[in-house]
């Protein structure tokens, strides 16, 4: 076997006679995988572990100086009221802008770009969100893509462990502008769906001593939206203000790579035009942290710890804000006076510290310990992702695992594991208890069996900023089985069941299929679906001088039972090594039925009364709205929250490589979106509904030339 070393595209040192290099060939029928430099299970691989190619001295220096510009074109064919004064049925769009990528030494690289079009060929799946916490998205735009490795900070080795903040996100470069337009008084509206990335630039590779370094720099424009009010008067409003994005990561390497050290730090400033913006959005947003990476042993055991620091500025308004947000509740009438809230505050800084041990490797024992913790101030949302501040964490595993295959298993692991949390007051907010075995039989089966055990704890975060609740005990089964992926059709089955002590539960199933027609045909279909009874579904808020027992507010939830059924699909065709073809389908329905209006009792428990049993009144008028007589307070109203969400998502992209670099690309995007005001679930009405809805189409081409200078 012969393998071509594209040498352009490479960072490398011309005076180095000696490359680490890794092969690997899967043998399907076999189930196998040959490696040119094994290692066995027993041990810790890695780049440390591969062979060596030698005599490559005297090779040519990389000049890897390239250009590539591009043109693209967009028609979008929308289905809008024909009074709408901003948008046609049809309308066409275009633009151009180049990239351009310079080797400075070999070992650096800098990625320019002007006017980049950051299209995503893979399109974001569908979802309702009925909590309080941000949907997180993976990148999939490949300037980001591309080196991304480098920016990743704070790794842990640990089996078990708490999510922690994603301190650099860079779906946040670029985002859906943050000032949204809603109510009478936006009769029309026109914003631009993402905020354009004027430029950025990207520096990655390693500097001197064997320094990894990235550094990323972005200028996204201030947007403008167009909108009618309430009289008919057109107006423009700034959504979004001119923001500069900054991310710079180094990390060594010292003893043979197994000890590392490194440093973070992110940046974005923001300039304000209108007071809408700066009462709404932080002016800057600083973090900046170390992390540390050491092995020992063989590899064999591994330590891992990492410190950051946050700090945000802006006017009262967008602190107050931040302190109030679903990551912290600071306004919580009964949160503890270790933190409080403060609205008058213009910054707000915090702390975030992570360290573990794990036995990585071993015949037959592993296992780890993890610690977490951020401070109620940490704050890194404006470039990173983050759900919950405030909670110091501890995780802990222990790992039987057995790679010589047997009668009846190939492999299989055992291990218990357990996750505690409580918030900087010492108050428990996770006390979860589970144990999984997992494996492969005989027959390439691969299998996941699972037991979690979550015990009451308080929850913090029920009443969105009120008193504090109580979690109660939940229990949940979960498993796994796929068919035998050395075959040319396999099937995985996927089921999740779980249940609390006072009746409310949650069943998940679903199934991914995979079919490889031929060798260049492979499609996928992942229906899933969801069937949800909560007890306690958060409704609104209702300020009420009369509720003393939840200091002034009445905090009315309901129960929910909600349904979700979603089948994706995905088709991967190579027709030649030069022209490709991806298809995408989600079709996607989700009703929610609200009943048993029912209000919180007291802080601390799971309790509630009932509204036309323990408490009151409740009546639903003829316009939609339940009435509340709470009996001891004012009368309320509640908007009927039931819905039936409807949506199809389809991406269609032909490739073609038609000189090498040089790409044209064909896109044809279309949706579906209607939503109904009843709560009832019915396949055949929702998917014909669905299927009548007027879609919305976009189609795209964009033709890039590679030039090699």
């Amino acid at each position: 076997m012969e393998m071509r070393i594209p040498l352009s595209q490479l960072r490398y040192d011309p005076k180095a006679d000696r490359w680490g290099i890794q092969f690997s060939r899967v043998i399907f029928r076999k189930g196998e995988t040959a490696y040119f430099a094994f290692t066995p299970k027993r041990e810790g691989g890695g780049v440390s572990r591969y062979g060596h190619v030698v005599g490559l001295a005297g090779l040519p220096h990389p000049r890897r100086l390239e250009l590539m510009p591009y043109v693209a074109g967009r028609n979008e064919r929308l289905d809008l009221p024909k009074e709408d004064p901003f948008r046609s049925a049809s309308d066409y769009f275009g633009r151009a802008g180049a990239d351009l990528k310079y080797g400075i030494t070999s070992d650096l690289t800098l990625d320019l770009t002007a006017n980049p079009d950051f299209g995503q060929v893979e399109v974001d799946p569908a979802q309702v969100n009925l909590t309080a916490i941000e949907t997180f998205y993976p990148e999939h735009r490949p300037f980001f893509v591309e080196g991304a490795d480098l920016f990743g900070f704070g790794r842990s080795r640990a089996f078990n462990n708490f999510s922690v903040p994603t301190i650099f996100h860079s779906r946040r470069i670029g985002r859906t502008p943050q000032r949204g337009l809603f109510g009478a008084d936006y009769a029309f509206v026109d914003a631009p769906a993402q905020t354009t990335i004027g430029g950025a630039a990207k520096l990655t590779g390693r500097a001197a001593h064997g320094w990894a370094l990235g550094l990323l720099d972005a200028v996204t424009t201030r947007e403008d939206a167009r909108y009618v009010d309430s009289l008919g008067t057109e107006r423009t409003t700034v959504v979004e203000p001119l923001t500069h994005y900054f991310a710079g990561r180094t990390r060594g390497d010292f003893r043979a790579g197994n000890t590392s050290v490194g440093g973070l730090f992110t940046a974005v400033d923001r300039k304000f035009d209108e007071p809408a913006l700066s009462s709404l959005l932080r002016s800057d947003a600083y973090i900046g942290g170390l992390d540390l990476a050491h092995a020992w042993g063989n590899r064999r055991w591994a330590l891992d710890a990492d410190v950051t620091g946050s700090t945000i500025r802006g006017t009262p308004d967008a602190i107050a804000a931040a302190q109030r947000s679903s990551a912290r509740y600071l306004q919580r009438p009964d949160h503890g006076d270790y933190f409080t809230y403060d609205p008058s505050r213009t910054r707000l800084s915090g702390y975030g510290l992570d360290a573990s041990i794990a036995k990585t490797s071993g015949l037959h024992w592993l296992g780890s310990l993890a610690y977490v913790s951020r401070s109620p101030g940490y704050e890194a949302n404006d470039l990173g992702y983050q759900t919950r501040a405030d909670y110091r964490g501890l995780s802990s595993i222990v790992i039987y695992q057995e790679n010589r295959p047997g009668r009846l298993f190939r492999n299989y692991s055992l291990f218990p594991y357990l996750n505690e949390m409580w918030d900087f007051g010492s108050e428990r907010l996770y006390d979860s208890y589970a144990f999984d075995a997992n494996g492969l039989f005989e027959n390439f089966w691969p299998f996941d069996a699972r037991y979690i055990l979550d015990r009451r704890v308080a929850d913090n975060r029920l009443t969105r900023g009120g008193p504090g609740a109580q979690a109660p005990q939940t229990q949940s089964w979960i498993g796994s089985l796929t068919s035998d992926t050395r075959r040319p059709w396999s099937i995985g089955v996927n089921m999740t069941h779980s249940w609390n002590e006072f009746g409310g539960y949650e069943d998940d199933p679903s199934i991914a299929s995979s079919f490889r027609v031929s060798p260049t045909l492979r499609v996928r279909f992942e229906p899933s679906c969801s069937v949800v009874h909560a007890l306690a579904q958060y409704v609104t808020r209702v300020p009420d001088a009369s509720a003393t027992a939840t200091y002034g507010s009445r905090y009315v939830f309901a129960t929910l039972d909600q349904r979700v059924v979603s089948l994706v699909t995905r088709a991967d065709w190579t027709l030649t090594p030069r022209l490709s073809f991806q298809l995408y389908l989600q079709p996607l329905v989700v009703s929610g039925a609200y009943s048993s209006f029912k209000e919180f009792r007291a802080p601390g428990t799971y309790q509630f009364d009932v509204y036309g049993r323990q408490r009151g009144s409740i009546m639903r008028d003829p316009r939609g709205f339940y009435r509340v007589d709470p009996g001891n307070g004012a009368t309320f109203m509640i908007a009927d929250p039931d819905f039936n969400f409807r949506s199809l998502l389809g991406n269609a992209v032909a490739r073609w490589e038609y000189r090498p670099g040089s790409t044209l690309y064909l896109v044809w995007q279309q949706s579906r979106t209607d939503v109904e005001p009843f709560g009832s679930f019915d396949f055949s009405r929702d998917y014909r509904g669905l299927l009548d809805r007027s879609p919305q189409n976009v189609f795209a081409v964009k033709l890039t030339y590679w030039l090699g200078l």
